[in-house]
């Protein structure tokens, strides 16, 4: 699609930020919209008023423009989850309280979960190496954050291991989101006689999921070892 007669290029740094931000609001809207498979670029190139070769200017491909809007949502869920969690008490929050707000914090995030199942089957295979250092240099500093955040309100796992349980958080958030949100097609084939089964339900099975993550990593940690005797 040509762009209007009002469309200029980009030729400075101020220039091309903005034309970067319109192209992600795009995309975003887009994606409110419609499933991630069906936000193809030209459809982002249209959004944003402008033809598919001039996106490429900015973003190398469809699937880098998602993997900075899932950047700026990992960014927003830490902040969230870390301001929750700070309304506990140091050093005496039970599991079933960090869980809960894991719940919530997650179900107020459906973009994130929507975009979670796709980085590594999508957009971690179709971003160049630049990008998904930035990517993954923010996202593990976040990480980072948030597990000492952890270890502050629950002590009885370190940082290092608590850096382990919320990647593995991640996972979980990852796979049981579009497992527990299939269509009308799968809930049917679940409550299907030869199956007779509930479809799966997200808040009870993450909760059941890390709760027990969390769980097994403190029943696995070190013991002290008592010091001998004088």
């Amino acid at each position: 699609m040509p762009e209007g007669p009002t469309w200029q290029r980009a030729r400075k740094p101020s220039q091309k930020k903005v034309r970067r931000e319109e192209i992600l609001e795009a995309a975003k809207q887009l994606f409110k919209q419609a499933s991630y498979e069906e936000v193809s670029l030209n459809s982002i190139a249209r959004a944003a008023g402008m033809s598919k070769p001039n996106v490429y200017r900015y973003f190398s491909s469809r699937e880098e423009i998602f993997l900075q809007i899932l950047l700026e949502q990992q960014g927003a869920f830490v902040e969230r989850l870390a301001k929750r969690l700070k309304s506990l008490a140091d050093g005496k929050a039970t599991v079933d309280e960090i869980v809960g707000i894991w719940l919530d914090v997650s179900q107020e995030s459906p973009e994130l979960l929507a975009l979670l199942p796709q980085l590594g089957t999508s957009m971690e295979k179709n971003s160049s190496l630049d990008d998904l250092v930035a990517f993954k240099k923010d996202s593990f500093s976040g990480a980072r954050y948030l597990a000492e955040v952890h270890a502050e309100l629950y002590p009885g796992l370190s940082v290092e291991t608590w850096s382990q349980v919320l990647n593995c958080a991640v996972g979980l958030l990852a796979g049981l989101w579009p497992l527990c949100n299939g269509n009308e097609t799968v809930e049917a084939a679940m409550r299907h006689p030869e199956v007779g089964l509930e479809p799966w339900d997200f808040p009870q099975m993450m909760r059941f999921a890390l709760r027990s993550l969390i769980l097994g990593a403190t029943q696995g940690r070190p013991k002290a070892v008592p010091a001998p005797s004088p």
